[in-house]
C-alpha cells in the first residue's frame, strides 16, 4: 500500500493483543488500548506507542526499529499490522538469533539498584514481583 506520511494525520490504533492492555506515556501523556480495542490517534502519537510495545524477542539489533509490535494501524496494515497477536514468553526485546554466535548465550539475571545485589534469576522474571529483569552476556 503506497501511503504518504502526515505525523498530524489521525489514524486508527489497534491492540492487535486479545489479553493484554497495552500503554505507553508520550509527551507526559498516558495512553492506553484494552484488549483488541480500535481509537483513533494522531499518527505521531502511535508510532510512539508501536516502539514502546514491542514483541518480546523480536527487535532486529541490526536496526534499531524493526521489531514486531503489540500497535497496529488499521490504515496503514501493511507496514503496521491489525492481526490478532499475543505477548511472547521471551525476557528481552533483543533477538539474540541475529546477533554473532558469542552473543546469543546469556545468563538471566535478577538486578538490584547496586551491582553488589546482582544474582541469578530463580522465578519468572515478568513476574511484578521479580524485580528489574537483565541479562548479562556470558562471556565478557
Amino acid at each position: 500500500m503506497d501511503y504518504e506520511f502526515n505525523p498530524g494525520e489521525i489514524v486508527t490504533a489497534v491492540n492487535r493483543s486479545q489479553t493484554e492492555t497495552v500503554r505507553w506515556r508520550f509527551n507526559g501523556v498516558q495512553h492506553e488500548l484494552l484488549p483488541g480495542q480500535e481509537k483513533p490517534y494522531n499518527l505521531t502519537y502511535v508510532l510512539y506507542g508501536i516502539r514502546r510495545n514491542p514483541v518480546m524477542g523480536t527487535f532486529d539489533p541490526a536496526y534499531e526499529h524493526q521489531h514486531v509490535s503489540l500497535i497496529g494501524i488499521k490504515e496503514m496494515q501493511d507496514d503496521y499490522p491489525i492481526t490478532p497477536l499475543e505477548q511472547s514468553n521471551a525476557v528481552e526485546a533483543i533477538d539474540r538469533s541475529k546477533l554473532p554466535a558469542d552473543r546469543q548465550n546469556v545468563d538471566l539475571l535478577k538486578v538490584g539498584w547496586q551491582d553488589t545485589d546482582r544474582q541469578l534469576a530463580g522465578r519468572n522474571p515478568l513476574s511484578a514481583d521479580s524485580g528489574f529483569a537483565g541479562v548479562m552476556p556470558d562471556k565478557a
